[in-house]
């Protein structure tokens, strides 16, 4: 069987950028020119977490590319999709841009073995201006069961052992400069998901430039809202996500149960629904100011070559 992939696109993320809806809406088997690179419809590709872990989920070794596995999932979904050389085969998961709760430690080699087994890829990397990015990641970090509040998510320093949030992450000049050097810059496309929120259609007519196509949208299609609502509970009760699940961000609680966690959800709807909209802005705005507090400049230098580096004039969408 032939298993190479051609115009293959890789989607690496990064997390909070519109990844749900490019998996959910325009990478699908649906649509009239992507087809997912993965055993599903739409999603997540199941090929992607081959490049992360092993099918025990343990973490791959350093030294290992796990080509094997990766070329016999590819074999599957190859021999399972007949429009993969009709379309256009996409390979989305924005982990293969590292995580941010792990301080994206495994980026690199990731982009290696990408490099690796795909080496005529086209790439997209979606950033996003470093302020928001931090908030919209916390409440995605105590969505998963975090418990520590903002001042120590941000501030706890590596001590040797387990990689937690760092700063180094979301300076994006490194990760995209790698990629440049592994593809070449004709074959790499970032775009800032500033740009998807207030100009939809520009960022879509972008990312069909790079492959060559236009890639037509409903307009209805980018009609999703995101909503606040609920996410000051989160925060407050974010004790008892001992209670409510158990995963790495909170040590594998054991605490957490099927009884546990149906209670705490049943209180946190209870609460959200009397919970004033004002302590929701002001949690808000108490959060923001404390990031903006700690990232100060941390970032205006490499935004600014990083405006350079990609075309694109980064500070119009609030990046400093």
């Amino acid at each position: 069987m032939d298993l190479n992939i051609d115009n293959l696109l890789i989607h690496i993320g990064y997390h909070k950028t519109a990844t749900t809806w490019l998996q959910k809406k325009l990478f699908i088997a649906g649509n009239e020119v992507f087809e997912p690179l993965s055993k599903k419809n739409n999603g997540h590709s199941s090929l992607a977490k081959h490049f992360i872990y092993d099918d025990e989920k343990y973490l791959l070794s350093p030294f290992e590319n796990n080509e094997s596995r990766i070329q016999e999932e590819l074999e599957i979904i190859i021999s399972r999709k007949d429009k993969l050389k009709s379309k256009i085969p996409v390979m989305s998961h924005e982990r293969l841009s590292g995580n941010p709760h792990s301080s994206g430690f495994d980026a690199k080699k990731i982009a290696s073995m990408l490099k690796h087994t795909f080496p005529e890829a086209k790439i997209l990397v979606v950033i996003r201006e470093q302020k928001s990015f931090i908030l919209s990641n916390y409440f995605e970090y105590l969505s998963i069961g975090g418990t520590n509040n903002l001042d120590k998510y941000l501030n706890t320093k590596y001590d040797g052992k387990r990689p937690f949030f760092s700063p180094a992450h979301i300076k994006y000049l490194p990760l995209i400069t790698e990629y440049y050097n592994l593809y070449g810059k004709e074959n790499v496309l970032v775009l800032p998901y500033e740009m998807f929120k207030s100009e939809p259609q520009l960022f879509i007519d972008k990312l069909g430039g790079i492959l060559n196509l236009q890639i037509s949208m409903h307009e209805d299609a980018f009609n999703k809202k995101i909503h606040m609502r609920g996410k000051a509970i989160s925060y407050y009760m974010r004790t008892l996500n001992l209670f409510r699940r158990s995963s790495s961000v909170n040590n594998y609680s054991s605490l957490s149960s099927d009884f546990t966690r149906k209670a705490v959800i049943a209180i946190s709807i209870i609460l959200s629904k009397i919970l004033p909209s004002w302590v929701e802005s002001a949690l808000k705005d108490r959060l923001k100011l404390k990031i903006s507090n700690w990232v100060g400049d941390r970032y205006v230098a490499s935004n600014k070559e990083l405006s350079k580096l990609i075309d694109i004039n980064l500070s119009q969408y609030g990046y400093h």
